[in-house]
C-alpha cells in the first residue's frame, strides 16, 4: 500500500523528514493540477484536516466515486453528507480504524455507492449557473 498526498502546507517539511526517518510508504506529490485523474486511481479518499470551510477535494472525492474517510472539520459533513466515514478532528486511531475497516473490498464498494450516491446530490455547474441567471436577470420595468 501506497499513500499519495496530493497538496502542501505548513508542515511539509516536517512531515517528508518524518517519511523519510520511518521509511513510510508515504509519497508527497505537492500541488497538483490533476487532483481529479488521481481520485479516480485512487482506493479511498482520506482528510485529516482540523479545518476546512467547504473542502473542494471532498466534493470532488463523490464525483469519483471513492470510498472517504474524513475528521467532521468545518463544512465537511455538509459536504459528504452520509458518504464519509467522518471521524473527531484530531483523533488519528479513529482515521486509522476507519481506514481499516474499508480495507475490506465489500466496505469500500458500499462506500464508493454511497459516495456515488451523494455526487448526484450535490449542485452542479449548470445549477450555479441557473441560479446566476435568475440572480443577474434584469427585473421587469415598470413603467
Amino acid at each position: 500500500m501506497r499513500i499519495l498526498v496530493a497538496g502542501d502546507g505548513p508542515l511539509e517539511r516536517e512531515l517528508a523528514a518524518r517519511i523519510t526517518a520511518e521509511r513510510l510508504p508515504v509519497d508527497l506529490l505537492g500541488r497538483r493540477q490533476d487532483v481529479p485523474d488521481l481520485l479516480r486511481r485512487a482506493d479511498l479518499v482520506l482528510s485529516a484536516a482540523r479545518w476546512e470551510g467547504r473542502p473542494v477535494a471532498l466534493q470532488e472525492a463523490p464525483l469519483a466515486g471513492r470510498a472517504i474517510v474524513a475528521t467532521d472539520a468545518g463544512g465537511t459533513r455538509w459536504v459528504t453528507g452520509t458518504a464519509a466515514h467522518l471521524v473527531p478532528v484530531g483523533d488519528a486511531e479513529a482515521l486509522a480504524a476507519a481506514v481499516r475497516t474499508l480495507r475490506a473490498p465489500l466496505a469500500r464498494r458500499r462506500a464508493e455507492t454511497a459516495s456515488r450516491r451523494r455526487a448526484r446530490e450535490l449542485p452542479r455547474a449548470e445549477d450555479l449557473l441557473a441560479q446566476l441567471d435568475e440572480i443577474l436577470a434584469p427585473a421587469p420595468r415598470r413603467w
